[in-house]
């Protein structure tokens, strides 16, 4: 799995994706599952959906620990 933050200025959005090998193209292929807002209080069902159980387990916990470190910067912040 791989998770990236795209930089974008007016709405920046996290974007999920996986690499599988292609038999054909004798290659790994990189298969993007979705986009979402980062203001997004949970990663989007329709990703989710598209996830082993497996990967929905590692989608899961990076959010638990992505969001974790989010509210804690936001805290540090305000005080």
């Amino acid at each position: 799995m791989q998770f990236r933050l795209l930089e974008n200025k007016a709405r920046p959005k996290w974007e999920i994706s996986r690499w599988t090998y292609s038999p054909e193209k004798k290659r790994a292929i990189k298969e993007t599952l979705g986009t979402f807002p980062c203001y997004y209080s949970m990663v989007s069902r329709d990703i989710l959906d598209k996830c082993t159980t497996q990967e929905k387990i590692e989608v899961l916990e990076w959010w638990r620990v992505t969001s974790e470190a989010v509210n804690r910067n936001v805290s540090e912040v305000r005080s």
